[in-house]
């Protein structure tokens, strides 16, 4: 994929769809990318199925054109099941439809409801700072989705199945469910070893690493965001509000309420 040159974005939005079945028929103005957060579409272009479930990415070109033949959205909730961003660029842009898993990269979730939250603050009020926003989270989510395409290329050696264990950490720390297990498992090592290695190399435990990013990712979201506390806990790998806001206080000495409004 070559480097993505934004022109404009267009319309970042949140929606949910009442029809089972629809169709592009023409050509747009502009690209589209959309991360799915309930529910599953069936796509049919060029004789490709592309079936777009929750956790997964899809692009499409403005030329692109497709069927869609079946769309579950009883599941999708009140807000609905995609969060959207329409974009034109300066280039010809070299991306098709297609559809890319990024549940193992839930910091690519983060950064689309980021989006949408600079979007609405530039919308409702032309915020400035909002506008740049959303050209950053743009950027991040594309130089997030090249990572996962391409793939990382691994040295071989201790200390870069170190680095390769905290680039895990730093990919993963959005989901609540990971455990410094799965980054040992990650990088082959068992969590024991990761441990006495992760700390000889960097001078803390990975789980004190994972704690940090966390609190730096929650930490943004305040200052940076009008979500509620309860979503920037989920947000920041964290499942449980209340876990969220003792851990918080604990590490950065005040509450979650009381560090955003200090913060402006």
């Amino acid at each position: 994929m070559r480097h993505v040159r934004l022109k404009e974005i267009t319309r970042v939005y949140r929606f949910g769809i009442n029809a089972r079945q629809w169709e592009r028929t023409a050509s747009t103005e502009d690209h589209f990318i959309a991360y799915k957060l309930y529910g599953r579409t069936t796509h049919e272009s060029g004789g490709k199925v592309l079936n777009f479930s929750k956790d997964m990415i899809m692009i499409a070109n403005r030329q692109d054109l497709y069927r869609v033949t079946q769309h579950e959205f009883a599941s999708e909730g009140r807000r609905g099941g995609c969060i959207a961003i329409h974009f034109t660029t300066e280039a010809p842009f070299d991306m098709h439809l297609a559809v890319y898993d990024c549940a193992e990269y839930p910091q690519l979730k983060s950064e689309f409801f980021r989006i949408l939250d600079a979007w609405n603050q530039y919308r409702a009020d032309g915020n400035l700072a909002a506008e740049y926003a959303c050209v950053s989270h743009f950027y991040a989510i594309f130089s997030q989705l090249t990572a996962l395409m391409e793939g990382k290329k691994r040295r071989p050696g201790q200390n870069q199945r170190i680095a390769l264990a905290k680039e895990y950490l730093d990919r993963n720390y959005a989901n609540s469910a990971l455990s410094i297990a799965d980054a040992a498992a990650s990088v082959n090592l068992s969590q024991r070893r990761l441990n006495q290695l992760f700390l000889e190399q960097y001078r803390e435990t990975p789980g004190r690493y994972l704690t940090a990013v966390r609190m730096r990712a929650a930490a943004d979201l305040l200052r940076q965001s009008q979500l509620a506390v309860s979503e920037i806990a989920v947000l920041a790998g964290y499942a449980d509000a209340s876990y969220f806001i003792r851990v918080f206080h604990r590490e950065m000495g005040l509450s979650p309420s009381a560090y955003r409004k200090e913060s402006k």
